[in-house]
């Protein structure tokens, strides 16, 4: 879906991700989709309309920190 393939652009786009390592980078992927899709509706639904917001620039950076610590 689109609002999914405007999370991982902008992880990417933003060096969040550049401390996973690249055999680790789709299960990370998946983790941090699967999280917004259950914790983040309202956000995912903003970008699947449209609207790229401060607030959804916010959650989609706090969320990919949160889980490339992990890896």
């Amino acid at each position: 879906t689109v609002e999914r393939q405007i999370a991982i652009i902008y992880v990417g786009t933003n060096g969040l991700i550049q401390n996973v390592p690249v055999e680790k980078v789709k299960a990370f992927e998946t983790e941090y989709l699967d999280y917004l899709d259950a914790k983040h509706k309202d956000i995912m639904n903003e970008l699947k309309a449209g609207k790229y917001t401060d607030t959804a620039r916010e959650v989609l950076s706090k969320v990919a920190k949160e889980i490339a610590s992990k890896y």
